[in-house]
């Protein structure tokens, strides 16, 4: 049988070293096992939030750059 709680703890590892693809990946498969599993579904919005957030970042300090240098 598929552990929940392992899968979660290992998605839970990954979120903490800012892995959110890999979190989510190991999320949504605790889900899958057990779609009633309140915490992976509030970890899951956690990392999917974390990852969002990166990549608005990210882009938002690419155009300050570009801005900042020039065309």
């Amino acid at each position: 049988k598929d552990d929940v709680f392992a899968m979660d703890s290992v998605g839970r590892l990954e979120a903490a070293q800012g892995q959110w693809d890999q979190a989510i990946f190991w999320f949504n498969k605790a889900l899958a096992v057990n779609p009633n599993f309140a915490a992976a579904k509030t970890h899951l919005v956690n990392a999917t939030r974390h990852k969002l957030e990166a990549a608005t970042q990210a882009t938002t300090r690419s155009a300050t750059t570009r801005s900042a240098t020039g065309p």
